[in-house]
């Protein structure tokens, strides 16, 4: 019988096999791992940049407003040698002052304030180093947070709070003129004016925060819940909010601008925690209006905010230098005790610097991110020095400067 020969492969030949299989797996391994954190790193880059753009763009739509009186703003309208005040809140009795007019009181609760229309809490409750997400308390901030600012909740340790008391765009024009006896006067849209809530009535020349009655829904006239009806314009003599003087009427008449009515927004921003004290504890953007019991989540994994004022030192109508909230510089006092002082001060800002640490939601990084030094997880917004734990998450800095339309020259 013909002989066969041995056919198969030796066991050298199917250990090489493997052996270049298991190469092959590894190469294959290599890129699926590496294009996963690729992947990993490229959405939590996306979802931090697309928060990111979303609180900056809400901030500038409305930080720009700060100090928006309609067609007028607190700066312009601000009260000239021998005149009656051009802005008045009228949520509360002014009192006489030096010369014939009265002077605005300072002693209004916090959302009320609207002679301050824009101000911050800055944090000073010691080093950001190593700081971990935790709750403040009001002596953490300067200055300290104050009681009747209401906020259901503590903010983060870190991060500045802003406050900003808003006129809104959205206006109803007022029909006829102001009646005499008892503050009331129709709008065009009655259904815009609620009962109960604050209102500014402007006619660019003059500006009045006040707070409506209570009426049927979409009737007139809105009457004006003033503290102080009837205005006392030269003290000890009781008039109207038109007295005598023509640059104070808010009458339709050939000689007057007609007068409009805003809604006013009492807003606070800032940095709190979603379930604190919890391994999901999650750092949230919060806006609260001063309505209801809870306060509003903006983004999530906004990390720290932290905010610098362009000032006005010198009445010319342009930066002359950027402070933080709780500056006591000698040109720029933001942080000065008299309340009456900080309502002027306040109103020399005519701009905001802010900064956001954002993180990713999930896992981002195949290595422990790192900030400004080797080994060293630190970012910096502006003067702060802000370190964060290496737990892989992709981390950046977002800054942006945005002016105060209505305090800038015209």
């Amino acid at each position: 019988m013909p002989a066969y020969s041995n056919r198969g492969m030796s066991l050298i030949e199917i250990m090489v096999a493997l052996a270049i299989a298991a190469v092959l797996l590894l190469g294959l391994s290599q890129i699926f791992v590496g294009s996963k954190n690729v992947y990993r790193l490229q959405e939590g880059m996306s979802r931090v940049q697309e928060n990111a753009r979303f609180v900056l763009q809400y901030l500038e739509s409305n930080v720009r407003m700060a100090g928006y009186l309609g067609c007028g703003n607190d700066v312009d309208l601000t009260t000239k040698p021998g005149s009656p005040p051009a802005f008045l809140n009228h949520l509360i009795q002014p009192t006489s002052g030096a010369g014939i007019f009265p002077v605005q009181q300072d002693n209004l609760p916090t959302p009320e304030r609207f002679q301050r229309p824009i101000e911050a809490y800055a944090y000073s409750g010691g080093s950001v180093d190593n700081l971990n997400l935790t709750l403040g308390a009001a002596g953490d901030w300067t200055p300290n947070l104050p009681g009747d600012l209401n906020l259901p909740d503590m903010p983060a340790k870190g991060s500045d709070v802003l406050v900003m008391r808003l006129v809104g765009s959205e206006s109803t024009a007022m029909v006829g003129d102001f009646d005499m006896t008892n503050g009331s006067f129709n709008v065009a849209d009655p259904d815009m004016v609620k009962g109960g809530q604050i209102y500014a009535i402007t006619n660019c020349a003059n500006a009045r925060i006040f707070k409506a009655s209570a009426r049927a829904a979409g009737s007139n006239p809105v009457l004006a819940l003033l503290a102080d009806n009837p205005l006392a314009l030269v003290p000890g003599a009781p008039s109207t909010w038109t007295g005598t003087f023509a640059n104070m009427q808010f009458n339709q008449t050939s000689t007057q601008l007609n007068a409009e009515v805003h809604p006013a927004q009492f807003i606070v921003l800032y940095v709190g925690i979603r379930n604190p004290g919890t391994p999901s504890a999650t750092p949230v953007l919060k806006i609260w209006d001063g309505v209801g019991v809870a306060s509003q989540e903006l983004a999530d994994d906004v990390e720290i905010m932290k905010l610098w004022f362009g000032v006005d030192t010198n009445a010319d109508k342009t930066v002359d230098k950027y402070v933080a909230a709780n500056s006591t510089d000698a040109d720029a006092n933001l942080a000065v005790t008299t309340v009456q002082q900080r309502d002027i001060n306040w109103r020399n800002v005519l701009s905001v610097r802010v900064g956001f640490l954002m993180r990713s939601q999930d896992i981002a990084n195949a290595t422990a991110h790192t900030g400004d030094a080797p080994g060293d997880n630190v970012y910096r917004l502006f003067d702060a020095r802000v370190q964060r734990p290496r737990d892989f998450r992709f981390r950046d800095v977002y800054t942006t400067t945005i002016a105060l339309r209505n305090r800038l020259p015209n």
